[in-house]
């Protein structure tokens, strides 16, 4: 089901660039990375990280401030904890519900299919909880991002397991 929903998010991005042609890179990974061949502004593979990595440390830090400057109402998130929008993430955060107390972020990857959406994965190495209960130590990451008004926000956020297929059952 989350991985429909996110489907169905990623399906919307493409339609919303049809008839645009994307650029011979599409798949962008830390080199190759050439925004001079975009004629919309194209965020960095670092500005993105980095983003990510102060959402994370706002989770840890139990800063829900933070984290609402990083995320808007309007996100959607799909994770181990159920489907919730950016203000119930960030509500999670300052009421104490769920927890990070480590984290490590690697495995960065940015795909473009098409000028104004982008899809960020990358994995997550965390010990962090839910109303008690552990969540999974590795999780995969993919984040939508969209250009709005030459602004890139993110709208969607997905954490599952490393390699669905591969835990999944017939």
């Amino acid at each position: 089901m989350r991985f429909a929903l996110f489907l169905l998010i990623f399906a919307l991005a493409l339609l919303s660039g049809y008839g645009q042609n994307p650029p011979p890179d599409a798949r962008v990974g830390i080199e190759g990375y050439d925004a001079t061949r975009l004629s919309t502004p194209q965020p960095s593979l670092r500005s993105l990280v980095e983003k990510q990595a102060r959402l994370w440390q706002a989770r840890k830090d139990g800063d829900a401030r933070s984290a609402g400057k990083i995320v808007s109402g309007a996100l959607t998130v799909t994770s181990f904890t159920g489907a919730y929008n950016g203000k119930q993430l960030v509500n999670q955060i300052e009421t104490g519900t769920c927890r990070v107390s480590s984290f490590k972020l690697k495995n960065f990857d940015v795909k473009k299919p098409n000028q104004t959406s982008l899809v960020l994965t990358y994995t997550a190495i965390q010990n962090a909880a839910c109303a008690g209960k552990s969540l999974p130590h590795e999780v995969r990451v993919e984040v939508a991002y969209f250009n709005v008004a030459g602004n890139w926000t993110m709208s969607y956020y997905l954490e599952e397991l490393p390699n669905p297929l591969k835990n999944s059952k017939p």
